[in-house]
């Protein structure tokens, strides 16, 4: 699934958060959803800006070490 991740499939990718967030196939893992989301909804994507308020909303979003961008 990480070829999806890096290959630039956005509804691949957005598949690969959902199941991270909900814990579908794999087991769930807010701080890897919440990565993918943030990358989908830089690039536009309307279902991840959404994914990614609501994480913002409920409290699952990680605060980034200083010397990463």
């Amino acid at each position: 699934m990480l070829f999806f991740k890096k290959k630039g499939n956005i509804e691949a990718q957005y598949a690969l958060a959902e199941c991270y967030h909900y814990g579908d196939i794999y087991e769930q893992d807010y701080s890897i959803s919440f990565e993918l989301f943030e990358a989908l909804a830089k690039k536009k994507h309307p279902w991840a800006k959404y994914m990614l308020a609501d994480c913002y909303e409920n409290g699952m979003h990680f605060e980034r070490k200083k010397n990463e961008k």
